[in-house]
């Protein structure tokens, strides 16, 4: 069951940290969708419209800059998710979360601040959650 409780609560805590919220598009072109999906993976088509339902809000943030209407900073969007998973304990067919990103000031500095600020929302809410190291290369 989506706990928009939850949902709400990271509104409020990334607002906190900076992030501003914004409403994106809940639709996608099909260009989109196959630039940001695993390939073989089915699209959730609205035939009359012609476009894709997001699989993720990088997809609604990219429909937006591609459109020009992403402004420089730092934002937050909530965006329903609609997948072509097999259905187990972490995934779903459908769900909602609240994604971030940052367009301005764009370097290694600011997206390790952002991991941060994320870690320490989830971590405040899943006491198992464990940091993987990538190398940067």
């Amino acid at each position: 069951m989506i706990n928009y409780k939850l949902i709400d609560e990271s509104i409020n805590y990334y607002s906190r940290h900076g992030f501003t919220r914004i409403e994106s598009p809940w639709i996608v072109s099909d260009f989109i969708d196959q630039k940001t999906k695993p390939k073989g993976i089915q699209s959730f088509v609205i035939q009359h419209l012609n476009q894709n339902l997001v699989a993720s809000g990088e997809q609604s943030f990219l429909s937006l800059y591609l459109n020009e209407s992403l402004p420089k900073g730092k934002f937050q969007t909530v965006t329903p998710c609609f997948r072509d998973d097999s259905i187990d304990y972490l995934h779903k067919q459908y769900f909602i979360k609240n994604e971030l990103i940052q367009t301005e000031n764009v370097n290694i500095n600011s997206l390790i601040e952002m991991i941060n600020i994320a870690f320490r929302f989830y971590s405040s809410y899943f006491k198992q959650v464990r940091v993987v190291e990538v190398e940067n290369k």
